[in-house]
């Protein structure tokens, strides 16, 4: 007896039978939670994601509140990532479980969203780095401000700004800055004391022209 071949209707995939297809599909409703303002989506542990958060808030030593914002960003993105990630293998899990192909429409899918995501952290990263910058160059020369007015007052050098290191390759030591404005501070001295004489003449030419008035 020749066997009879499955129909279509048959071979019909009967939706997610593990709990990892049921959890795509779970997240399927909500749009993957890849496209959303909100970081969290339901079935995510908030604690998780606030040490996973801090981390990486810390790592980039965010310090003004549009820093701390920018590095939030980039936390919350990279948690982002990590869901696309799960997504896709509870999406491959469950093709090997039903024995069928996985939907390369929707893995093509989760990889736009990553790609996405990669350069909203690549964008934020260089707005971050640029802030930071401009934030320790203008910590650097208020030091230096700070430093020279007490090396001419005679007074005690102010506390260096935070992350300020020895490296010449980082930023100039206190030695650095004090050697690099000697010449300046020298120049200003020689012109108050220029500025001084300069007076102190003045004031005697104008004596001596009132006296000689007066012997007339």
């Amino acid at each position: 007896m020749t066997p009879q071949l499955e129909t279509p209707t048959q071979n019909k995939a009967t939706g997610p039978r593990t709990p990892e297809g049921k959890a795509v599909s779970k997240l399927n409703s909500l749009k993957h939670g890849l496209t959303g303002e909100a970081a969290l989506i339901p079935g995510e542990d908030p604690e998780e994601f606030h040490i996973h958060s801090s981390g990486i808030i810390a790592s980039l030593k965010a310090e003004t509140p549009l820093e701390q914002h920018l590095a939030s960003t980039v936390a919350a993105d990279h948690w982002r990532i990590e869901r696309i990630r799960r997504l896709e293998q509870a999406h491959l899990a469950e093709a090997i479980a039903n024995q069928t192909e996985p939907d390369a429409k929707r893995l093509n899918l989760y990889s736009l969203y990553e790609s996405r995501l990669n350069r909203n952290i690549k964008n934020n990263m260089a707005e971050l780095r640029q802030l930071q910058r401009e934030r320790r160059e203008a910590e650097l020369i208020e030091f230096q401000a700070l430093a020279s007015r007490a090396v001419l007052d005679g007074q005690p050098l102010p506390p260096p700004p935070p992350g300020f290191v020895s490296s010449k390759a980082a930023m100039p030591s206190v030695e650095d800055i004090v050697e690099s404005n000697l010449l300046a501070i020298q120049m200003r001295i020689a012109t108050r004391q220029a500025a001084e004489v300069q007076a102190a003449a003045a004031e005697a030419t104008k004596t001596a022209a009132a006296a000689t008035q007066m012997a007339a």
